[in-house]
């Protein structure tokens, strides 16, 4: 899936309180005890520039906040869900995760899925299998028809308990503190 064309600065949200009634901890979609990196994090391509989603300059749009997790040699390529809710779409290489406050939560670089569209999950579930080294997070409220707005991962939405947030709107691939983090997603079978 590819959407060519400029971003403006006043995509930036800063409404998020507004959005979320309560906390949510998105867990890095790896097994427990792997440890994660930061490859590529918010903002990038700045504001002013092109961006084109599915290109190397594609935390824009509605993926402005959007993290690029690489799990540690020992990861068998697995991706979990890292977050319960209901798959609302299937894209691509990119899987949507309906959560119950109705934001969208993007995961994407799939070679294969094990899931399907309306099926319900829950955190740690397998999704399906990785085609890349690292696994594309980022989340983004769909509530209003024809918009995606990105929301970052602070306020009422952490990342593995820690709140990412935006620094300046000129700040390119912004990065964070916290990494390398351990994942505490543990893989289930089935959900109870």
């Amino acid at each position: 899936m590819t959407a060519r064309g400029r971003h403006a600065a006043t995509q930036i949200p800063t409404l998020v309180s507004r959005l979320v009634d309560s906390s949510i901890n998105i867990t890095a979609p790896v097994d427990a005890g792997l440890e994660i990196d930061l490859t590529h994090g918010y903002n990038d391509p700045l504001p002013d520039e092109d961006c084109g989603i599915g290109t190397t300059y594609d935390h824009c749009n509605n993926q402005l906040y959007g993290l690029d997790l690489d799990p540690s040699a020992a990861w068998d390529g697995t991706i979990l869900a890292p977050m319960g809710g209901t798959v609302n779409w299937i894209d691509g290489d990119c899987l949507g995760i309906l959560l119950d406050d109705g934001l969208n939560l993007t995961v994407c670089h799939f070679s294969t899925f094990v899931v399907e569209e309306s099926q319900s999950v829950c955190r740690g579930l397998p999704l399906g299998t990785s085609s890349k080294n690292h696994v594309h997070l980022n989340v983004d409220d769909r509530r209003t028809p024809g918009l995606k707005q990105p929301v970052p991962f602070s306020d009422g939405i952490k990342f593995e308990g820690e709140s990412l947030e935006p620094s300046d709107i000129s700040e390119r691939d912004q990065r964070f503190d916290v990494f390398p983090i351990d994942s505490t997603t543990y893989r289930v079978a089935v959900c109870k």
